[in-house]
């Protein structure tokens, strides 16, 4: 994220400065760590059916940006039962995705490992 210039970097502030009226500072801060540090992960079948899995220091957690959900404890308590936006895992993923794609490649700047698994593996792994 930090990488972009001109007039993506006017967009990128502005877009964190909306961001930052509606969540707590450290959530935007703790998820723009978790794409620099490229702890998000994309998983997909091969028949095209993904999530993703951002890691942290002690636990990974499965993140399905377009349904809103994460396996976290804190979307649990303070997203679902508190009314919070998101949490900082499923922001990751959406910061991650909203990174432009690196030339000649097919996956996001933001994704640094895209996992594949066979059907059967991927339902287990979900």
């Amino acid at each position: 994220l930090a990488t972009m210039s001109g007039a993506r970097t006017v967009d990128l502030e502005a877009c964190l400065a909306s961001l930052a009226a509606l969540l707590p500072d450290s959530v935007v801060q703790q998820a723009l760590h978790l794409v620099d540090a490229g702890d998000v992960v994309c998983v997909r079948s091969r028949l095209g059916r993904r999530f993703y899995e951002v890691r942290g220091k002690k636990f990974a957690h499965m993140v399905l940006p377009e349904g809103l959900y994460c396996s976290c404890p804190y979307f649990g308590r303070r997203v679902l039962e508190a009314g919070e936006l998101c949490c900082k895992h499923w922001l990751a993923v959406q910061l991650a995705l909203a990174n432009p794609c690196i030339p000649g490649a097919s996956i996001f700047a933001g994704i640094t490992v895209v996992s594949e698994l066979a059907e059967d593996n991927f339902a287990e792994h979900a």
